[in-house]
């Protein structure tokens, strides 16, 4: 049923159960697995070192969120990432094109509708623009 899956990934707990799901589900279905970690985008008009600075900084943050995710999968999971610029659902929406996946996993903020609705939600827009199935994980007491 799934060949593919891409999970959107952050320094958060909610992320890294989410991440456990996923994998719990890449394994049974014999799926690639791809993590994926969205930076906010870098302004340009900081000048060339503030924004070279700035890139580095957000690319060596973001590669250690993939890294820490990725030891926290179970034994024998193997994952992919990718690190990509830009708003959190528009990069999961081009890696799941990029990859031909056909389930993305991200983890709930655990937000109410108001809240939900004033801050927008990535979750929210996955759901009215995925061409592919979302699951969003709520964070659980045990293991994944």
């Amino acid at each position: 049923m799934f060949k593919t899956i891409i999970v959107g990934v952050d320094e958060s707990d909610r992320s890294r159960y989410a991440a456990k799901v996923a994998a719990d589900i890449a394994q049974k279905y014999g799926a690639d697995l791809v993590l994926v970690h969205a930076y906010e985008p870098v302004p340009r008009y900081l000048g060339n070192e503030m924004f070279e600075n700035a890139v580095e900084k957000a690319l060596t943050y973001g590669e250690k969120i993939l890294e820490e995710t990725v030891k926290a999968l179970p034994e024998g999971i193997v994952a992919e990432t990718d690190l990509l610029e830009g708003p959190a659902a528009n990069a999961l929406l081009s890696a799941a094109e990029a990859h031909k996946a056909d389930l993305i996993v991200i983890g709930s903020r655990g937000l109410g509708e108001l809240a939900a609705l004033a801050l927008g939600s990535v979750g929210h827009k996955l759901i009215q623009q995925s061409p592919v199935p979302v699951l969003i994980v709520k964070h659980g007491t045990g293991e994944a």
